[in-house]
């Protein structure tokens, strides 16, 4: 559901910063989507207060990626990651704060090596997101950026091969026409683009 956040984007894009892409690009959006939420969905084993979290979730993702927008009209991307990660940093730090979360921070020394490498590719992601947002439209880059949990799904079934347990999760087969949507929306947003330079 997180993942549905392009279409916020594309709305609070539109009312706030006058950004209107091509016809075929709104399509595209929605068909990525569409084949996003069918690839990860699993409404059915979710409560009434997860799904309220996740709806808040995303309503708090889509005002990041247009404050991102704006900010890359004022400031260097780099700078941009820079303020935003300082940000998380407070919020992270203010988690110690927190006895539930404090107790366990000695036992989650052995993760440093994780944390350390999921940061790195944390500031890449963030780094790659500001400087795509200074020359295409957020809706675009909203889109785009959507097609992560098929990443994620791939990258899983090379893990889970090199570790010898697939399961019923893993198998690709019936995740295939929510690929293909994926991949025709991805397509068609490009194509928008193409079209709208």
């Amino acid at each position: 559901m997180i993942y549905t956040y392009p279409i916020l984007v594309a709305l609070f894009s539109f009312l706030f910063l006058n950004e209107a892409i091509p016809l075929i690009g709104y399509i595209g959006m929605i068909i990525t989507v569409t084949g996003v939420v069918m690839l990860s969905t699993r409404l059915k084993k979710l409560s009434m207060n997860i799904i309220i979290a996740l709806c808040v979730l995303v309503f708090v993702i889509a005002v990041s990626e247009v404050l991102i927008k704006v900010a890359t009209t004022r400031i260097d991307p780099i700078k941009g990651v820079v303020i935003s990660s300082a940000a998380i940093g407070l919020v992270m730090i203010a988690g110690l704060f927190v006895k539930k979360i404090r107790t366990d921070v000695k036992g989650e020394v052995r993760n440093l090596p994780i944390a350390a490498m999921g940061s790195v590719l944390f500031y890449a992601g963030a780094g790659t997101l500001f400087m795509a947002m200074m020359s295409m439209p957020a809706t675009i880059v909203a889109s785009i950026a959507a097609i992560q949990p098929l990443i994620v799904l791939i990258f899983e079934r090379i893990v889970d091969q090199k570790l010898g347990k697939i399961s019923k999760d893993m198998l690709l087969l019936p995740k295939l026409g929510a690929i293909v949507l994926i991949v025709i929306g991805v397509v068609m947003i490009y194509i928008a683009e193409l079209i709208r330079i």
